[in-house]
């Protein structure tokens, strides 16, 4: 299998249809024209190459084993149409994009939240498993029918909905009863096998996520790879049943305590110790701390963005104002009314084309009209968007906190450190989201974690991930 980069992207070629017909001088057995064109692929008259109509990638030398949408995934992993934006396809039959049409028609609700759309059909997550290692006991068959599909390295797989990965399969594991086990709030699973089945498998483990939380002992820390550990959480929903769902956790939950002060106070725990509460005094002691620490801050927040002038609190937040402000219709509707703007100035913000321009563009009319303009700005932010004013003082906070003050050093050095602490190590490109547990540590990003067995700062064994997203 030999493949060319892409050349160009074919609307021509949107229509599945067209790109059946386009192969009707196609020779080759090994691999059908339809196979080929539900894969995104057109034939190019020349040989065995094809294209893609969306990333314009050409794959020729097809062998036999090969399959389609394996290849396309493998060689091209960014191309919208793989990564399962179907918005550019019109499919044979045309009224279901993204593989839907067979599951609307047997009346089976839609999924809502679908990960991998690619990955839809389980007849697509087989063709996955062609290189499957065969010393793996667990078949094939029974991983795409219970929603996996395999990312071709080791005995690594992961749901086509949920984004949830299992690994290291043994003799005897069921793929349904490990789905249910770490992930059981994936839609496809509770559709599929039911309520009842989930709450029956959860029953088996109750305490899963506090075991394998508080599993810190590093003194006898195994050098041997756990059961089935998941590898990426995927989205929110299992970061809050690792971190959330506890018996210690619940109690405080229930005490009163605000949600997500729990939630940072206990994410701030593992990152620090490797471990999760495991008594609810201990647990409830942080929390009171940490509520006369919010208060204690959020006071002096607020009077330093009293004591400060507009010119230099614009100026000093100008970035996350652009990236935070979320509504900027207020904000030039009330300067407009106080004269700050002038009728052509209020018109020519208007006309811009998203509301992150509008809002850079406002700022730097606000900055040039001085100290006046930018205070009407500043007491319009304070009296009606307190949430945005306590993110901006947060931080604020933050970024004075470090040892070495980086506001002293050129911008570009000020950048380069900032993209440097939160680059993946390992790959040395993307932006780090992976917390590794128990040891706590913030060093990679998702496509690198589920390679790794050991942590690369502290080399303790990785028993499950976290997923975080930085601000």
């Amino acid at each position: 299998m030999s493949h060319q980069r892409p050349t160009c992207h074919n609307p021509n070629m949107r229509r599945e249809q067209d790109r059946l017909e386009s192969f009707h001088s196609w020779t080759l057995t090994i691999i059908t024209p339809a196979e080929l064109a539900k894969a995104g692929f057109y034939y190019l008259s020349q040989g065995d190459r094809v294209a893609c109509f969306s990333c314009g990638g050409q794959l020729s030398n097809w062998e036999p084993g090969d399959r389609a949408m394996s290849e396309h995934q493998r060689h091209y992993p960014n191309c919208r149409f793989v990564r399962g934006d179907r918005a550019d396809n019109i499919s044979l039959a045309g009224a279901a994009p993204g593989g839907l049409t067979s599951q609307l028609s047997a009346g089976v609700p839609a999924l809502s939240n679908v990960s991998n759309p690619a990955m839809q059909q389980s007849e697509e997550r087989l063709l996955t498993f062609v290189n499957w290692p065969s010393r793996i006991p667990v078949r094939p068959d029974q991983l795409a029918k219970a929603g996996f599909y395999y990312v071709g390295r080791n005995d690594d797989v992961k749901c086509f909905c949920c984004d949830g990965g299992l690994r290291c399969w043994e003799s005897g594991d069921d793929p349904w009863v490990e789905h249910a086990k770490w992930f059981p709030r994936c839609e496809y699973l509770l559709q599929e096998r039911g309520q009842d089945f989930v709450h029956q498998i959860q029953a088996r483990f109750p305490r899963l996520f506090e075991q394998l939380l508080t599993n810190g002992d590093t003194t006898s820390r195994e050098f041997v790879d756990p059961p089935v550990v998941h590898l990426g959480p995927g989205e929110e929903r299992s970061e809050d049943a690792v971190m959330m769902n506890t018996p210690v956790i619940k109690s405080a939950l229930e005490m009163g305590f605000e949600r997500s002060l729990v939630k940072q106070t206990v994410q701030s725990k593992i990152l620090t110790s490797g471990e999760n509460y495991r008594t609810v005094q201990e647990l409830v002691s942080d929390l009171l701390s940490a509520e006369d620490q919010k208060r204690e801050e959020e006071k002096e927040m607020l009077a330093e963005a009293m004591a400060s002038d507009g010119f230099t609190f614009v100026k000093r937040h100008q970035a996350a104002l652009i990236q935070r402000l979320k509504s900027v219709e207020p904000v030039l509707e009330h300067l407009r009314e106080q004269n700050v703007l002038s009728h052509e100035e209020y018109s020519g913000l208007k006309a811009q084309t998203s509301a992150q321009q509008q809002t850079a563009r406002l700022i730097e009319l606000v900055l040039t009209k001085g100290n006046a303009a930018a205070e009407v700005f500043r007491n319009w932010i304070q009296k009606n968007d307190v949430h945005l004013l306590r993110d901006l003082m947060a931080q604020s906070s933050e970024a004075s906190s470090p040892s070495q003050d980086l506001s002293d050093l050129p911008m570009e050095e000020q950048l380069r450190r900032l993209q440097e602490e939160r680059t993946c190590k390992v790959c040395m490109d993307k932006e780090v989201n992976i917390v590794f547990i128990p040891c706590g540590h913030l060093v990679v990003c998702k496509e690198c974690a589920p390679s790794l067995r050991k942590c690369p700062i502290c080399r303790g064994l990785v028993k499950g991930t976290v997923r975080t997203f930085l601000s």
